[in-house]
């Protein structure tokens, strides 16, 4: 029987509950029987695209943040933003630079990538501020303000004696074409939870947090990652310190998914106290991505981190086990290569992930019997430098 906690619907302000919608992940039963999750179980196909790698285009850190169409990969590093070909892996060129010019960003705009409404791109002015460029002619069209926490009381952000310790912490840009942010809440008591607003910078909705944890002794700030996608013309989004995937928009949030670590649960309310041993015997949730059929997350305990996937359909949990190679996702029984791990979902409904350039070259040293018996596409990466640019694979769902 699904265990769906009391005080579930209490979290939010505003939130709506139907107990026929959300779904339960049964994560902590499906971890003790965790085993290989084969690729073709969900999956059509695959493609790989290695990205161009020169004195040029090498890139400190990469990062996928998306794909518009057939035709462009973004790819984002420590100051720049790069446009790839997405047939061929060609660099195409960079969007912006960094600088204080007009037409220079501060640095990356967390969270976002494409605008789906005109495909163009969005980088950090400043704190707040958005910049939004014509990929096309390489210029700012837009400067997009942040909601003015300063003016409005309902805004404010929390302040202590070292300064201000809430903040958006990244950007999201929803189906309808506005821009969410999720606060940070680093003093214990922040009571914003989420703000949606227009590329004016008009707040169309602020939800409220009416949670709140005791700040520990040593005067620590501590970040986390917050999930964010959409799916279907919906906005979702889970905290770390929370079982809880919520669906959103101008009007409401709503629990979509509840994902049942039972006593491995992380305590919101204790998670400033918590020592770093308490806190690998807790399971957290992350990397969330959804299709028809599918969601797709990743586990994290007892420090390592493994791949889940529950069935839509039949309410079934799978957790991952790591491969031998230590190389860890879904297993790839389609061509017998390196394992998959989705990253997001494109428009057009493929999924979408990245392995890096040294994982490729390990796993041919690790794996010489499997390589030799590779399709000739696949054995050209066996010459692959370890620090090249990653290679983006992408995954066509069955129907």
């Amino acid at each position: 029987m699904h265990k769906i906690p009391v005080t579930l619907c209490l979290l939010w302000l505003g939130c709506s509950l139907s107990a026929q919608s959300l779904k339960t992940v049964e994560v902590a039963d499906a971890y003790k029987d965790r085993d290989r999750i084969n690729l073709s179980s969900f999956a059509e196909s695959i493609e790989y695209i290695q990205l161009e790698t020169s004195e040029e285009t090498l890139l400190s850190y990469p990062n996928l943040r998306g794909i518009q169409g057939d035709s462009i990969m973004m790819i984002t590093s420590v100051n720049r933003i790069s446009l790839f070909s997405r047939n061929t892996g060609t660099f195409l060129g960079d969007i912006g630079h960094k600088g204080i010019d007009p037409d220079g960003f501060f640095g990356i705009a967390s969270g976002l990538s494409f605008n789906t409404l005109n495909g163009n791109v969005f980088a950090r002015k400043n704190t707040f501020e958005l910049l939004e460029y014509d990929i096309n002619k390489n210029k700012v069209v837009k400067t997009i303000p942040g909601p003015n926490f300063l003016s409005n009381e309902n805004l404010a952000l929390k302040e202590s004696k070292i300064g201000v310790i809430s903040s958006v912490s990244t950007f999201h840009w929803t189906p309808e074409g506005f821009i969410a942010g999720p606060f940070q809440n680093f003093s214990g008591s922040e009571n914003k939870k989420l703000v949606v607003y227009n590329t004016q910078g008009e707040v169309l909705k602020l939800f409220k947090n009416n949670r709140t944890f005791k700040k520990g002794d040593r005067g620590q700030i501590r970040s986390y990652s917050t999930d964010l996608f959409n799916f279907k013309k919906k906005s979702y989004f889970k905290e770390w310190f929370s079982d809880t995937l919520y669906s959103f928009n101008t009007q409401r949030i709503t629990p979509e998914f509840y994902f049942d670590t039972e006593k491995y649960s992380p305590p919101y309310e204790q998670q400033d106290l918590l020592t770093d041993e308490k806190r690998s015997d807790l399971m957290f949730i992350q990397a969330i991505t959804e299709d028809d059929k599918n969601l797709y997350f990743h586990l994290i305990y007892k420090n390592q981190w493994r791949v889940g996937l529950f069935n839509k359909k039949t309410n079934q949990t799978f957790i991952s086990d790591p491969e031998s190679d230590e190389l860890n996702g879904f297993y790839n029984d389609i061509d017998n290569f390196v394992p998959f791990v989705p990253k997001f979902r494109t428009q057009e409904g493929y999924l979408v992930g990245t392995i890096s350039a040294e994982d490729v070259y390990t796993w041919f040293q690790e794996n010489r019997s499997k390589a030799n018996k590779l399709p000739d596409h696949l054995k050209k990466l066996r010459n692959i430098d370890p620090e090249d640019n990653p290679i983006v694979m992408i995954v066509k769902p069955k129907k």
